[in-house]
């Protein structure tokens, strides 16, 4: 409001979790980080070997978020590919979605969410982002 000739606004909040095995068992399912965006592993993903599949979920405020589009890759991804991203994948309508681990290594997923902002006269738009890194 106290800027003249502004062309557009966006209120950016970007958060991230890494699943670190500590010994004991965990399902994934437990751990929410409780952020307005969330990208929750169902499985525990020291029981996943390359070729097996992570099931997530991507929470908003809480709740399923549906057809969120979700990435990943790995650390040891080929560098020649044209995409940086090794999985691209949509949530369903209960905000669930399965990544293929096709490798060893640090896996990062991530997913963007966006959403007009609650007051247009202050801004334009909020955009959440949110990471989860694992390792496999």
């Amino acid at each position: 409001k106290t800027l003249e000739n502004v062309v557009s606004c966006f209120a950016f909040r970007m958060t991230a979790s890494a699943l670190i095995n500590c010994g004991g068992a965990c399902d994934g399912t437990e751990i929410q980080n409780g952020e307005d965006l969330q990208l929750v592993a169902m499985k525990n993903p020291s029981d996943l070997k390359p070729g097996d599949t992570l099931p997530v979920k991507v929470l908003f405020k809480n709740k399923p978020l549906a057809d969120a589009e979700i990435k990943a890759t790995c650390t040891s991804r080929d560098t020649d590919k044209e995409s940086q991203w090794i999985h691209e994948t949509k949530s369903d309508s209960n905000g669930m979605a399965n990544i293929e681990l096709s490798a060893c290594g640090s896996w990062f997923l991530f997913v963007t969410h966006k959403i007009p902002f609650s007051d247009p006269e202050i801004c334009d738009e909020h955009s959440y982002r949110t990471s989860l890194t694992i390792g496999l």
